[in-house]
């Protein structure tokens, strides 16, 4: 007696073909976690500071600002400071309807400078959105 077996390939012809879908791995959703991060260099701006032998030289761009709104102080000796406050308050009027937008913008930058200044001849001018600051050094009398 001979014995018949039947082949996967032979079963599969007899069969109509089916597409199958494959499995796909399903992967676990981690949740957004909200990331706050400081904005650090929007508002406040880049300086260069050097030393021209008898005094010290400093150069801020700060576009849109008023001179009126811009503050320059030495304290003690040697720490410079600069810093700028500004307001802004808009108005507009409808027939129903008023709208007022108050924004409120500052910053402040401070160093130590290596020498004591004097804090007398700090000369300040703003020009075309540049700050340009020279203060003069304590000349040490040894």
């Amino acid at each position: 007696m001979a014995i018949i077996k039947k082949t996967p390939a032979k079963v599969a012809i007899n069969k109509k073909a089916t597409p199958t879908k494959k499995a796909t791995p399903t992967k676990k959703k981690t949740p957004t976690k909200l990331v706050l991060k400081e904005v650090a260099i929007v508002n406040n701006p880049f300086w260069n500071i050097w030393d021209a032998g008898t005094q010290y030289k400093v150069r801020l761009s700060v576009p849109d600002l008023y001179k009126k709104n811009i503050t320059v102080e030495v304290i003690e000796g040697n720490f410079l400071t600069v810093s700028s406050k500004n307001e802004i308050k808009t108005k507009k009027e409808g027939k129903n309807y008023i709208v007022r937008e108050y924004s409120y913008d500052s910053w402040s930058k401070s160093i130590y400078l290596p020498k004591n200044v004097l804090a007398d001849s700090v000369k300040v001018k703003y020009k075309e959105g540049v700050l340009k600051i020279t203060i003069d050094k304590q000349i040490d009398t040894k």
